[in-house]
């Protein structure tokens, strides 16, 4: 998985929900802005801590494991209790 340097999985931030790594941003808010038609030079202005490698590597994870709206069908929530112990 190429996103891994970009991405992280904790249990203690978000929920476990995955987010880019040092931030509380979520992949799918990131995939979703830009769905919705935002660049990610407009989501760098908002957010100068993020890089565009950040945000290609949110945009394909969200793409790779699709948000679920049922808890018990996050994929994450697993891999983010295995991370904790």
């Amino acid at each position: 998985m190429t996103d891994c340097a970009h991405i992280s999985i904790d249990p203690h931030i978000m929920g476990g929900t995955p987010c880019i790594r040092g931030t509380r941003i979520t992949v799918y808010a990131v995939a979703a802005r830009i769905a919705g038609g935002d660049s990610v030079a407009s989501i760098l202005s908002e957010y100068p801590n993020l890089t565009s490698a950040g945000i290609e590597a949110a945009v394909a994870y969200a793409a790779r494991v699709p948000f679920v709206e049922d808890p018990d069908g996050r994929p994450w929530r697993k891999m983010s209790q295995q991370a904790a112990e």
